[in-house]
């Protein structure tokens, strides 16, 4: 073995005996604490936009999990694996007990007791943990469950136009957020005022896709969410305008000239009178002609006769 192989095994060793201390010491972070259950207000079923989020001691929260809205009647999260989940994470002691704070409007919280009575966090696991909570008819936001006090406050729509980069020629994509889950819809125009399809999926961030749009052309609109409980939110007037150029309608082809009239038919010439039939000459009466003959002679004889008497 050569001097400079040995030196070079030497310093892999070397530098094998500061890296794999690092890497032995070194803790992965700690999985989050997974959540899913029911959530019951005032003894009833909470609506769908309903805000849960969990605390405790250096428990991470805001963030993204944490809190979240309810999607459907009565129920926070899923036990599916492709569910939404509220997460619980950070640097969180074992054991650390875990509270559970329900909202209506995101603003006023209140305590939600817990089945099971007590949840400690554990780092990686999912479990089930169904809420209940009483929130006063007086208190902002009304009751949430739906029995004793009413929903009567609409969505708060906002950013809307967030995604106007999507404006085509013929197509434009509008977007908005709502504080709680609700349908989509766009009322737009240049003129006449039309509405998109109605989108009944309950949502708080919003995506509407107008199609069939002229090039080169202002458009305003409105957007329209309804809640779960029917309260319909109408944002303020926007506009946004179609890419490409306007288009220029044809001119029409001029009409084609009236044909000239046709020069009148020679009228047919008169037919010619008919031609007289050839004379034909009438047959001699040659008896007749012996008999004027014959007499002329007699005449004759007999003048002769006559003179001559006379003479003597």
């Amino acid at each position: 073995m050569n001097v400079k192989r040995i030196i070079s095994i030497a310093l892999a060793m070397l530098v094998m005996s500061f890296v794999v201390p690092v890497y032995a010491n070194a803790q992965a972070p700690p999985l989050p604490h997974s959540f899913w259950g029911s959530v019951e207000i005032n003894d009833s079923s909470a609506l769908p936009g309903t805000h849960v989020k969990a605390t405790g001691d250096d428990v991470e929260v805001p963030i993204d999990f944490n809190p979240i809205l309810t999607e459907e009647l009565g129920q926070y999260g899923g036990p599916a694996w492709n569910d939404p989940k509220l997460l619980v994470q950070g640097e969180i002691d074992p054991e650390t007990v875990i509270e559970f704070y329900v909202s209506r409007d995101g603003v006023n919280w209140y305590k939600a007791e817990t089945d099971p009575a007590t949840v400690h966090w554990d780092s990686g696991e999912i479990d089930r943990v169904d809420l209940t909570v009483d929130i006063p008819v007086t208190a902002a936001g009304g009751g949430g469950g739906g029995g004793a006090a009413p929903d009567t406050v609409a969505p708060s729509i906002s950013n809307v136009g967030g995604c106007l980069d999507g404006v085509a020629e013929t197509t434009a994509d509008i977007c908005w957020t709502t504080n709680e889950l609700s349908t989509s819809q766009v009322e737009y125009w240049a003129s006449p005022a039309m509405l998109s399809t109605l989108d009944e999926t309950l949502v708080t961030s919003h995506h509407v896709n107008l199609a069939g749009l002229t090039p080169a052309t202002t458009y305003h609109y409105k957007t329209m969410s309804k809640d779960a409980a029917g309260n319909l939110a109408v944002s303020p007037e926007y506009t946004f305008t179609t890419l490409g150029e306007a288009l220029v309608p044809e001119p029409a082809p001029p009409e084609p000239a009236p044909p000239a009239p046709a020069p009148p038919e020679p009228a047919p010439p008169e037919p010619a009178p008919p031609a007289p039939p050839p004379e034909v000459a009438a047959p001699i009466n040659w008896p007749v002609v012996g008999g004027v003959i014959a007499g002329v002679i007699v005449v004759g004889l007999l003048i002769f006769f006559l003179v001559r008497r006379r003479a003597y």
